[in-house]
């Protein structure tokens, strides 16, 4: 078993490091990415460019009413245009700095906003006289009309990188979580694999647990099992008071059987009697075989006549079972059986508490039982 455990749990050991690995780096991915993109509301960003795209038009539009118009009214008009532009430069930078665009990607518009900004001092204190000076309407037109090109520029580059870089952030969204998916289904096969290997473990130690307390050929409990339960089944006994019942079998003549018919035959007699064994005593009571042709029923609750009982009702349903020897052999094989029966008691010092306590009492009792003749039950 621990090769076969060394030979699953390397394989697994690898794969968990490869998975891990592979998490790793995508966790790694993923959060220097999010890093970049931390803040970066695209949606925002392209509101703002495409309510930016208008402003030069908005400008020109109220310059020409203070043309036609030249009053205070028209005047604070495409003042308020001019404050607007110069916000929303503030509102775009913001935009960028939370952006994951290089800087190298919008430098020329940040040149082209110190352009704009130039245009914007000069536009100013023109817009403040302008009313009052018609001469300078036509310069102020004149410098709308550059405001807007300058403008246009900007939100056209604008538009393109943020359009770009939103579908850049999407791209990369949909490959983490693709890899995210293959790592989650990685894991699942590792867990599966694992959960396979366990129970592959877990089915083989309880094989070996059942081997080294079964014997092999009845499929009865061995003398190691019988030991170990007999010391629970004492113990309840002792608790209760109730009394407690040993039986030693032992197949008559069997040497001769397995002499005269051979092993394979022997092997199969044995085997005949184990079921039949079973099939006679009761769901509480303790089957092993302790011996080649040796057993022991440990009979809890159950006093010198329940066990005499039952000993030789085991005893005629020997009789009456027809035993086969191996093929080609067709006469049935007359089988009996000794039995030494004990019954714990608590009159003598020490009490009988123990498994070795009454063995040597069934024991003899199953000596005598061979002396008298044999195939009878003999109470010890």
């Amino acid at each position: 078993m621990p090769h076969i455990s060394r030979r699953l749990l390397l394989p697994l050991c690898l794969l968990f490091s490869v998975i891990g690995a592979l998490l790793i780096a995508s966790v790694w991915s993923f959060a220097n990415n999010a890093d970049r993109h931390l803040g970066a509301d695209y949606l925002g960003f392209a509101s703002e460019v495409v309510r930016g795209q208008q402003d030069g038009l908005h400008l020109q539009q109220a310059i020409e009413s203070l043309a036609d118009s030249p009053d205070p009214l028209h005047q604070q008009q495409a003042l308020e245009r001019l404050w607007i532009i110069a916000t929303r430069r503030g509102s775009v930078n913001q935009y960028l700095e939370r952006s994951a665009l290089a800087k190298t990607d919008y430098q020329h518009i940040l040149d082209e906003y110190r352009v704009l900004n130039r245009l914007l001092l000069e536009v100013e204190p023109i817009l403040a006289v302008a009313p009052y000076q018609p001469e300078s309407l036509a310069r102020l037109k004149t410098m709308a009309d550059e405001l807007d090109d300058s403008l246009a520029f900007i939100y056209s580059e604008l538009q393109h990188l943020v359009f770009g870089a939103a579908a850049n952030q999407q791209q990369l969204m949909q490959r983490l979580s693709r890899w995210l998916i293959v790592l989650a289904a990685l894991v699942m096969v590792v867990i599966a694999a694992l959960m396979a290997a366990l129970y592959q473990i877990a089915r083989q130690k309880r094989q070996v647990e059942a081997l080294s307390v079964t014997d092999e050929l009845t499929g009865l409990n061995n003398r190691r099992a019988l030991l170990d339960q007999a010391s629970r089944l004492f113990a309840q006994s002792t608790r209760s008071g109730a009394p407690i019942s040993l039986a030693l079998i032992d197949i008559d003549h069997f040497k001769q059987v397995n002499d005269a018919h051979g092993h394979p035959t022997g092997d199969r007699i044995l085997v005949a009697f184990a079921a039949l064994l079973k099939d006679v005593v009761r769901r509480a009571d303790l089957v092993a075989r302790i011996g080649g042709e040796e057993f022991c029923v440990l009979m809890p609750q159950t006093d010198a006549n329940g066990a005499a009982e039952l000993s030789e009702r085991l005893r005629r349903a020997v009789i009456d079972h027809t035993f086969r020897g191996g093929p080609g052999q067709a006469e049935a094989l007359a089988i009996t059986i000794s039995i030494g029966v004990t019954t714990s008691r608590t009159d003598i010092a020490p009490p009988d508490d123990s498994f070795a306590a009454l063995y040597p009492r069934a024991d003899q009792a199953l000596y005598l039982a061979k002396q008298n003749g044999r195939d009878r039950v003999e109470v010890g």
